[in-house]
């Protein structure tokens, strides 16, 4: 369903049971979301089929999307590369997905498929739209790859027919030798709808037929509804329930996402330390352990404290603390 004019009003005076989103730059409404479901589901059924059902457990990186979402403080758009076996369907809200049905057509190949297609990178094919899909999310984000920042992003992309040899050929025109720029250029990320801005920190309470989805907005309402809802399982990634749900057939009455909690969501750094939200990405948690690293080279990192507020949730704030090297 594609959005109309009213489908996007905002109503902050009380929690949305909607959701709205971008699928291929096209805008959606979805007015009835089943906190159930996976974001794969939602697009198979809606015939974009280049996106595979491979293991289920986000193992095999068969079903790969582009997820942009934007930051609510600086507004800027970030780009990361998700499976999505297991990425719930409501996760997406306010976000801008897209499946390689979005990437190029038959008659006009993205660069990136011209170039699986040319270095006979492609043969059973199930797995291809996924490795297409982590190659176009890292290009979009770094466009002078180095050839082992190439290798890294196909790290969770699984093929069993083909074998990596071809494909590190296909890829290595993208790749910047020495600073000069690659001999394949990708063309850029596409713009992020800039009716979805803010709509991803914005309360959610929505009753499916089997589950009910929350997303609070403050550490406050959360540990409220942890207190209503001992049993509620908290969702960030997903990388847990999603793998329960599909492959151990589990069923949770109510789930809670922590992503629009500022404090799950903020790092701070000084001379002394690092604090990491417990609602961080690893890719955004090695970055800032890369960055912390760097600036102290003679020091290491050690894990030292685990907060009382959020041991209470079964989730942490990680505190690093900077330590000199023996």
């Amino acid at each position: 369903v594609s959005t109309q004019s009213t489908g996007l009003q905002r109503c902050r005076s009380m929690p949305r049971s909607h959701i709205a989103f971008a699928i291929n730059n096209q805008l959606i409404y979805e007015p009835h979301p089943q906190p159930e479901a996976t974001l794969l589901d939602y697009l198979r059924t809606r015939g974009l089929t280049g996106t595979k059902y491979g293991c289920g457990e986000g193992g095999c990186g068969a079903c790969t999307v582009m997820v942009q979402t934007a930051d609510p403080v600086t507004g800027q758009v970030s780009a990361k590369s998700i499976n999505a076996c297991l990425a719930p369907l409501c996760s997406v809200d306010g976000a801008a997905v897209t499946t390689v049905e979005g990437l190029g057509s038959p008659e006009a190949l993205h660069p990136v498929q011209k170039a699986v297609c040319d270095s006979h990178g492609s043969q059973c094919g199930f797995c291809t739209p996924g490795i297409v899909m982590s190659m176009y999310t890292m290009l979009g984000n770094n466009d002078r790859p180095t050839a082992k920042q190439v290798e890294h992003a196909l790290d969770g992309n699984l093929c069993r027919c083909t074998g990596y040899r071809p494909l590190l050929q296909a890829f290595s025109g993208f790749v910047s030798r020495d600073g000069a720029s690659p001999s394949i250029a990708s063309p850029p990320l596409p713009e992020f709808p800039p009716e979805l801005r803010g709509l991803a920190q914005e309360e959610l309470d929505i009753q499916g037929s089997s589950s009910r989805w929350y997303r609070p907005t403050s550490l406050t309402h959360l540990l409220t509804l942890k207190k209503e809802f001992p049993n509620a399982k908290l969702i960030i990634g997903n990388t847990e329930v999603g793998v329960e749900v599909a492959i151990l057939k589990r069923k949770y009455s109510v789930m809670i996402s922590t992503t629009a909690i500022p404090e799950l969501r903020a790092s701070t750094s000084t001379s002394t330390g690092l604090t990491i939200g417990a609602s961080l990405t690893l890719e955004q948690v090695m970055a800032q352990l890369d960055a912390a690293s760097a600036s102290a080279p003679n020091q290491h990192l050690s894990l030292i404290h685990i907060s009382e507020p959020t041991r209470l949730l079964s989730i942490s704030y990680a505190v690093f603390c900077l330590k000199k090297k023996k």
